[in-house]
């Protein structure tokens, strides 16, 4: 392979520590993979030799398929020692290619008698390391309130919303997790409450003042920009002096004030805006003209106040507040300590850690001499990918297993996007910093050769980022390293597009007459629906391809900084417009269908007085009740709750009687599983519902079905792991998942199954991802401070920086802490977003457009700072007033044919919706039928489904369950989705006044049923109570009148006249209806399928079984089918003695008893057959 100049230095290079700085769609995982492999061709070293951490479990599968293909390929070529490669190609899967995680834990099951841990710990759950917690912190507090610690209780009540401990739980908990990323937790916590008892002898020069006074100078340098901005504009407005000399004084008034900043800082405190601003003068303009230079200088004005109001009280006051804010401090530190008692004893006893354990405990080993030598000793080179994410407990890690040349790091600063994880991107850039000190053992090596991106975007990427990225926004400057070098040769003309949104739906006709209605947001995804059907079917050049071919739906992917909160109206309206869209959602585990469905009925099996629940799961699909029947149970009865009616409906006379067995079979079932919850473990339990009931063939059959059922699979792994440490049961694990689902903890992504979609995604699902086509849409989206406004703040610098409240008095003031952190915090989360940005920037392929909604864009851009500086940046809002800054060159409202501005890599429009609705109507209108077309991929595709074969094709006809009537030909079976559907008569058929045989026999089936055979033993004439049985259920309307005229009563006269007919009426027990399952091989039931080891679940329902006076149990089933011959009769008996052997088995199962004699009554024949 041709390798650029640094990306052969990064292979090639030895002897020295390697940190790669590769940018978007360089290739850093080829060149980490290629590294690999020429030190082991070059050096013999083993693949067992080189530590590779990964970010990911998936990076880790990923880089050692990666690994193993090159292998391959190296033992094809001439010269290279081919039995060595195997060798390494079989070891590859026991290599030390894992995330940091895994590492961590395998030196803790090797070493842990140096930690006191129990080498069979667990790794826990979130969720059960919440409940945990929680515990803990039960144990915590009733340890303060029964000590009447009154600090304890002064310092929860004030920093708890409405005394609302769990308010101060939270931030406690913030806190804990946050200490915890640093690699001696406990001690930064005491360094920095103690900074809270410090003299401040010298806070004039303290990085406090240092933090405040840059912010403030921020400001008034955007200040002076906007001051200059109205004078250039008063200029060329040609104002007359009285205004100009306002003007001017308002720019000496904010130098000035700049000076004193510097020079003077209690001076500075007492100033005020009228002191620099003096009243404004017209200046011989009106109109437009006036506002709009008016209005520049009431931005200067307004950015001055929130320079001012930054810092409005003396240093004595400053360092009073900290003080006082002391024993609040000493107070959290010391319920921190002890609530990790409580949490290290409480997980101690459960033998488990999270994955925060893991690399502090691993810390402490390597912290060993002798056992970090044998460690050292394990590896010859040790690899870091995704560095720019690494935190510094995972730094401190990295640091103690390295020797002193032998490191690669790989990253992108740039796309450290992890904050909400602890990444620290300083570590990169640190490590940059130490590189240059000694460049002898020590190098970076810079790759920004982008093989990804046509040059067109690269220039415009480049453009933009160099004015608006540097240390201050971004953490590093966007130079000569940073910049993207196009590494494509096509001269591709592919202009990054601007478009902003107006919502202006007059004239808007019937076409789309709703739009009027539509919010900002969903007027911003209608204009993508209209400009992506306008793409669809156009020329796009394909470097793969190496010419052009047409737009497809799955070219294009929409990025959003929250997709998850847009996606159901993304959906809407693409479905609207007919374009399909694949969207991956993390949807909270416990609120999925199938989880919310397997706990409301367990629910009902711990308690049965739960009304909603019960309804629920009567309507679900383990019992499939209709709302009308619902409704009629609730009709029939007058009870308050619904349990109660259930109850009283069963035990009604004059009701739907085949309404009333199905509720009595449902709580049968019920109180079976309640029954058997008394002693089976809740696994086993949530298994045999699996296994008993449809509800996991029902939940695969769902859209999602595969991840529905792997979120079934996963509640039992999660209901084993509670079982471990709990010995709460049913009840427990119930509140388990109650606990769960309000944490939210999150579950599976759903993505819909689609070969041409539209993508939807987050910037951070998209990461290390690419597309032909991206759009970034939200860019006027306001940027999210709520951080900010917490009572109390965190800083790796700063430590804890709390607002301090009193209570008594009823004020609240922000310590310095507290305003050094809101301003660290707000270019934290900007520096973060800008990096974000850059991510979903270099995406895209071929095409790059970025949407936004704007109300006034000629206000946008009037407001715009006339020049860009890093304080501009700073002080924006949002990705738009980024872009425009870096974009427009004079920050001057222009506009022609809805073009505000167009260079060689940009176009901006100012478009309405309206206008491309008309244009996309226009070329429906022009469309011919050669512009469809099919991709070649997709026609292979079919071909390659149609004719595939499957190589196990006998199991895919063993269905999962199968009724035992179905069996008695089961080579005849027709098998759909893995299960057995003994279907119903068409409705057609149903409805007919004539019935036939088979219904009348299912007539005569059914009252055989429902007949009261205690009322036939105790009367003289069978027949007489016969008809009278018979008026009732006609009178109740559990049959009609024509039903019983269609049928010859004398059947079922002459069944109860029999000798089998009279054993049952004198029988001791009778069992009718009765439902079984039985798991059986699938070769022991056909001979077709005697090569499988698969299961099938045998389902059936026994028409009569009972037990004679003398112990002897008579089975009898119900056949409407009919017979011509004798010949005829004996087929059907050959196939029913099939049927009823299942019968018996299941009898003798469940009862543990032997049938006796078996019969089969053709009910169309009134003939009695013992089988």
């Amino acid at each position: 392979m041709n390798w650029t100049k640094s990306q052969s230095d990064a292979i090639n290079t030895d002897n020295k520590n390697l940190l790669i700085s590769a940018g978007a769609g360089c290739g850093k995982t080829a060149i980490l993979t290629n590294r690999i492999i020429r030190l082991m061709l070059e050096e013999k070293t083993d693949i067992d030799k080189f530590l590779v951490v990964t970010f990911t479990n998936a990076a880790a599968s990923g880089m050692k398929e990666k690994i193993r293909k090159l292998l391959y390929s190296k033992i094809k070529e001439k010269n290279n020692d081919k039995r060595y490669l195997f060798d390494q190609i079989s070891n590859l899967e026991k290599a030390n290619i894992s995330t940091l995680h895994s590492f961590c834990i395998s030196v803790i099951r090797e070493y842990y008698h140096l930690v006191d841990v129990d080498p069979a710990f667990k790794i826990i759950d979130s969720t059960n390391a919440n409940i945990l917690m929680d515990e803990a912190f039960d144990m915590l507090f009733e340890d303060r309130y029964k000590k009447e610690d009154k600090d304890f209780i002064n310092t929860s009540i004030s920093y708890s919303f409405n005394a609302d401990e769990e308010e101060f739980k939270n931030i406690l908990k913030e806190i804990y997790f946050f200490i915890y990323n640093r690699p001696n937790p406990f001690k930064w916590l005491r360094e920095k409450v103690d900074l809270f008892n410090d003299d401040f002898n010298d806070i004039e020069n303290s990085m406090f003042i240092d933090i405040i006074k840059d912010k403030i100078n921020g400001y008034l340098s955007l200040a002076l920009n906007y001051s200059s901005k109205a004078k250039d504009k008063a200029i060329r407005y040609e104002a007359n002096d009285d205004l100009l000399e306002i003007l001017n004084m308002d720019l000496d008034g904010l130098k000035n004030t700049q000076n004193l900043l510097i020079n003077n800082l209690e001076k500075f405190i007492t100033l005020k805006p009228a002191d620099i601003f003096k009243r404004f003068k017209a200046g011989g303009l009106k109109g437009e003209e006036k506002a709009e230079v008016q209005n520049l200088r009431n931005e200067s004005k307004d950015i001055l106040k929130k320079a001012l109001n930054i810092l409005t009280f003396n240093y004595k006051d400053i360092i009073d507040v900290v003080h006082e804010l002391y024993p609040h401090m000493k107070t959290i530190e010391q319920a921190i300590i002890d609530f990790d008692a409580y949490y290290s004893h409480l997980k101690s006893e459960k033998g488990v850690l999270e994955f925060k354990d893991t690399e502090h405990l691993c810390l402490k080993i390597l912290e060993d001499e002798k056992a970090r030598e044998e460690i050292l000793s394990k590896f010859d080179y040790v690899f870091v990918d995704e560095y720019q994410d690494t935190n510094l407990v995972q730094e401190a890690i990295i640091n103690k297993v390295i020797k002193e040349n032998n490191l690669f790091t790989v990253g992108d600063v740039k796309q450290s996007i992890y904050r909400f994880r602890q990444a620290e991107p300083e570590i990169f850039l640190d490590r940059i910093k130490n590189y240059k000190k000694d460049e002898k053992i020590n190098k970076t090596v810079y790759m920004n050769t982008n093989f990804r991106t046509n040059k067109n975007i690269i220039t415009g990427i480049n453009t933009l980022f160099e004015k608006i990225m540097s240390k201050k926004t971004g953490k590093i400057n966007y130079d000569e390293n940073e910049r993207l070098i196009a590494g494509r040769d096509e001269e591709i003309e592919s202009k990054i597009e601007v478009h902003l949104i107006n919502k202006d739906t007059a004239g808007v006709d019937s076409f789309d007459s709703e739009l009027s209605e539509l919010s900002t947001e969903e007027n911003e995804i209608t204009y993508i629906a209209l400009m992506i059907n306008n793409l669809i079917g156009t020329d796009i050049y394909d470097p793969e391809l190496k010419e052009y071919r047409k737009v497809k739906f799955s070219d294009i992917c929409i990025l959003h900084r929250s997709a998850n909160t847009r996606i159901k109206n993304v959906k809407e309206i693409f479905n609207k417009y007919s374009i399909p869209v694949t969207s991956e959602k993390e949807i909270e585990y416990f609120k999925t269908l199938e989880i919310e469905t397997i706990k409301d009925f367990l629910s009902i099996i711990n308690n049965f007085k739960d009304d909603i629940t019960l309804l629920s799961v009567m309507r679900s699909p383990i019992f499939n009740f209709t709302v009308d029947e619902l409704l009629e149970i609730k009709i029939s009865t007058r009870e308050s709750h619904y349990y109660k009616s259930i109850m009283s409906f069963i035990n009604k006379e004059n009701v739907n009687i085949t309404l009333k067995d199905k509720v009595k079979n449902m709580l049968k079932v019920i109180n079976d599983y309640s029954d058997r919850s008394l002693y089976t473990s809740v696994p086993d339990l949530i298994s045999n519902i699996y296994e008993e009931t449809n509800i996991m063939d029902y939940m695969s059959a769902l859209p999602f079905g595969n991840i529905r059922v792997n979120n079934m699979k996963t509640l039992l792994i999660k209901a084993n792991e509670y079982e471990s440490f709990s010995n709460e049961g049913l009840y427990g694990f119930i509140n388990f998942m109650d606990y769960a689902k309000i944490q939210s903890e999150s579950g599976y992504a759903f993505s819909e199954d689609s070969e041409n979609s539209v993508n939807f995604m987050s910037i951070h699902k998209s990461k290390g991802l690419e597309f032909p086509i991206v759009i970034l849409m939200g860019c006027h989206k306001m940027f999210n401070m709520l951080d900010t406004k917490k009572p109390i703040m965190l800083n790796k610098d700063l430590g804890i920086c709390p607002s301090l409240i009193d209570l008594d008095n009823k004020y609240k003031v922000d310590s310095i802490f507290k305003i050094c952190a809101k301003i660290v915090e707000n270019n934290e989360i900007l520096s973060e977003e800008m990096r974000l940005l850059y991510v979903a920037l270099t995406r895209a392929k071929e095409k790059l457009i970025l949407t936004a909604y704007s109300k006034d864009t000629k206000k946008l851009i009037d407001n715009l700072p006339s020049n860009i500086t890093p304080y501009s940046v700073e002080f924006s809002n949002s990705y738009l007033e980024w872009i425009m800054q870096g974009i427009l060159p004079n920050k001057i409202y222009e506009e022609e044919n809805n073009i505000i501005y167009e260079d060689n890599n940009f176009i901006v429009y100012n478009n309405k919706i309206e206008d491309l609705l008309t244009e996309l109507s226009t070329s429906y209108i022009n469309q011919k039928d050669d512009d469809f077309y099919l991709d070649d991929k997709i026609i292979n595709k079919i071909k390659d489904d149609l004719n595939f074969k499957y190589k196990n094709i006998v199991n895919t006809t063993i269905p999962r369950k199968a009724g035992v009537s179905s069996l008695k030909n089961v080579d005849l079976l027709e098998v759909g989705n893995n299960v057995i559907n003994l279907s119903e008569a068409p409705k057609f058929k149903q409805e007919k006044s004539v019935l036939s045989s088979a219904e009348k026999g299912n007539i005569i089936h059914f009252i055989f049923e429902i007949i009261d055979i205690d009322k036939l033993k105790k009367t003289e004439n069978i027949k007489a109570e016969i008809d009278t049985q018979i008026r009732e259920f006609i009178n109740k309307k559990m049959i009609k009148q024509e039903e019983v005229d269609n049928i010859d009563i004398n059947y079922i006269y002459n069944f109860f006249d029999s000798n089998i007919g009279k054993e049952l009426i004198h029988s001791k027990k009778i069992y009718r209806e009765l439902p079984f399952n039985l798991a059986l091989k699938a070769k022991d039931i056909s001979e077709k399928w005697k090569d499988s080891e698969e299961e099938i679940l045998v389902q059936g329902i026994i028409d009569l079984t009972f037990e004679t006076k003398d112990g002897a149990m008579i089975l009898v089933d119900y056949k409407t089918n009919h017979y011509n011959n004798e010949s005829e009769k004996k087929e059907l008996l050959k196939g029913f003695e099939i049927q009823l052997n299942y019968y018996k088995r299941a009898i003798s199962t469940l009862m543990n008893k032997n049938v006796k004699h078996s019969y089969i009554y053709f009910l169309s024949k009134n003939e009695i057959e013992e089988v």
